[in-house]
């Protein structure tokens, strides 16, 4: 046990000692200082109701209220309908307390534009559209919809259906606390709720250090700028800094571990080869768990006391960040063991990242596009047909040659990304687990579902069991190598 401790404490000096993890501490204790630094104050509630609801100006911009599950929202499936939500007469009732605990009426207008919207099903099958569906009020089909059991029709619009259901997308895309909901008009009614049910919902007014800088074009709900810093900065850009400096600075451990000399001293201890190997191995291991979990430590703690919020999902992402590295540190040890040049293990690892990465991109982006039906609109010859008198398509082949929208890949192309994605490492898959972690504390279910963190399920067991095998046969090779090669 003596000698464990005393070679993984080698190891350890060994991941720390440089002064590239000098400066990496270094910025991760600026970056933490930064996001000290940053303010959140609740807007008042005649700014916040509208910003909570904002129009849709474009359906590649689609916002949680117009984003529809059948089934009462149970249905894994989203339909994107465009249809807008005006809001005006806001009115608050103060609890002397912060601006999200205040009572709000106001009142909510649905402006219609016609037709769908972006269908995503958890299903690869091309879909017929309904092309009377085109011309048919989309707030009045997002009510059916959203009624419709499973394996059913859609049942008839009525006034009843649309209150729940407005009563649901409010809750869902806004977390307000919704009392009462009354319709005043056509397509007009008057909302009543007793603040929201958590400050993360609310919009708030950040400014950085201590004020002094205000940021208003980031007035967003506190959710998303905490998932902002969270998940685009720390466990986006700030784990690819984490993930590089680990590569370039663990590439060196195995070659020159066995320089002549090195190698020598290091066989001559009372250890067998493939301990001195997983022990290296280890050494670098740590080196980015200890940047990971310094940077997104101290991010975590900055935030949770500037805000009050403590969700526990970045500080999931320190593991997940380190097993990550140990797939591409699996690789580096493998070269390294074969080359004994810390360049090649670099250029090598670097490569086989670029590769995974593109190979996981290239599937997610297929699958959405395989998965995407655009309705919002009429068909381009059915748009123009009162003014230049274009005829309409008579069947559902015109109808989908017409139809405005991504065009679907390639099913060939699909399956082929399919089984590339599913025999490499999940690196991409890793990265929507830990954006889920970190997403299901702060972001709303419909905020969720326009992030795509929805769209499919991933399992954390597959996923684990596919990158753990790679780094299983990475260093087994190396092991392969260094115990069966003279020094």
């Amino acid at each position: 046990m003596n000698k464990f401790f005393a070679m993984l404490k080698d190891s350890y000096k060994e991941a720390v000692d440089g002064w590239i993890f000098t400066v990496m501490l270094v910025l991760a204790g600026i970056v933490s200082l930064l996001v000290f630094s940053i303010s959140y104050q609740p807007i008042p509630v005649e700014q916040a109701i509208p910003k909570m609801l904002p129009e849709m100006r474009n359906p590649g911009n689609p916002r949680p209220f117009q984003t529809v599950s059948p089934e009462r929202g149970a249905s894994p499936k989203l339909i994107i309908y465009q249809y807008n939500a005006k809001v005006d007469d806001v009115k608050a009732v103060p609890h002397g307390g912060d601006a999200w605990k205040d009572e709000v009426s106001f009142r909510l207008k649905i402006e219609s534009s016609g037709g769908g919207g972006i269908e995503v099903g958890a299903d690869n099958q091309p879909k017929k559209i309904d092309f009377q569906a085109f011309f048919r009020d989309s707030f009045t089909e997002a009510v059916r919809t959203w009624a419709a059991p499973a394996g059913d029709e859609r049942p008839p619009y009525s006034d009843a259906i649309a209150l729940e259901f407005l009563k649901h997308q409010l809750v869902v895309a806004t977390r307000l606390n919704v009392t009462g909901l009354e319709k005043i008009g056509d397509r007009e009614y008057r909302v009543t709720a007793n603040g929201a049910s958590s400050p993360l919902a609310w919009p708030h007014k950040p400014s950085l250090f201590f004020g002094a800088v205000p940021l208003s074009i980031l007035e967003m709900p506190l959710g998303d700028q905490i998932h902002l810093v969270e998940n685009t900065i720390v466990n986006g850009i700030g784990a690819w800094f984490v993930l590089m400096a680990g590569v370039i600075v663990t590439a060196g451990f195995i070659p020159n571990m066995l320089r002549k000399g090195t190698i020598d001293l290091m066989l001559t201890k009372p250890l067998a080869r493939p301990t001195i190997l997983l022990y290296k191995y280890i050494g670098g291991l740590i080196f980015v768990f200890v940047l990971a979990a310094v940077g997104y430590g101290g991010i975590w703690l900055a935030i949770g006391l500037r805000t009050g919020v403590w969700a526990p999902g970045l500080l999931w992402c320190v593991p997940g960040v380190t097993f990550y590295f140990a797939i591409l540190y699996a690789c580096s040890t493998l070269v390294g063991v074969l080359t004994r040049n810390a360049l090649v293990g670099i250029v090598v690892t670097v490569l086989f990242w670029f590769v995974v990465w593109l190979i996981g991109t290239v599937h997610n982006a297929l699958t959405v596009l395989d998965n995407l039906e655009v309705r919002g609109q009429p068909p381009r010859a059915a748009r123009k047909a009162d003014a230049k008198k274009v005829e309409k398509p008579k069947n559902d082949d015109d109808i989908d040659a017409a139809e405005d929208g991504p065009p679907k890949p390639p099913r060939t192309l699909v399956k082929v990304f399919e089984v590339l994605n599913a025999v490499t490492p999940r690196t991409k898959d890793l990265d929507t687990l830990t954006s889920n972690l970190i997403s299901r504390e702060l972001l709303s279910e419909g905020e969720q579902r326009r992030e795509g963190l929805k769209l499919r399920s991933i399992d954390w067991g597959e996923v684990l069991g596919v990158a753990g095998a790679y780094i299983v046969a990475f260093l087994g090779l190396a092991l392969l190598r260094f115990v069966t090669r003279s020094y």
